[in-house]
């Protein structure tokens, strides 16, 4: 599994297509939450490891980095072919870097 920073991991978002998979807990996604980003919960997706789709790049965040690690080692398993990364640092880097960030509950539809 590869690491990257938020920088970089921002750049491959917008230049390159990568895939956000968030896997923190709902509760945290209702605090803060990176804007394009699919929330998966580790918590869920260890027991599903095909909740996320094959992709070319495919980036897991957390919180600080710790359960994206997890999660980027699980795809890897199901998806070899995809290149799978962890954001080192999490939203908190992400967010402290100045980053755009959505604060607070999602919209409801």
């Amino acid at each position: 599994m590869e690491h990257v920073d938020v920088k970089e991991a921002k750049r491959l978002i917008d230049e390159e297509g990568a895939v956000l998979i968030d896997c923190r807990e709902d509760y945290e996604w209702d605090e803060m939450r990176i804007n394009g980003a699919t929330l998966v919960p580790l918590s869920e997706y260890e027991g599903d490891p095909e909740m996320v789709d094959e992709a070319p790049i495919v980036i897991f965040q957390c919180a600080h980095g710790s359960r994206s690690q997890v999660a980027a080692s699980m795809y890897e398993g199901v998806h070899p072919q995809s290149r799978a990364l962890t954001m080192d640092g999490g939203i908190a880097d992400w967010a402290a870097k100045g980053l755009p960030t959505d604060f607070g509950p999602p919209p409801t539809a």
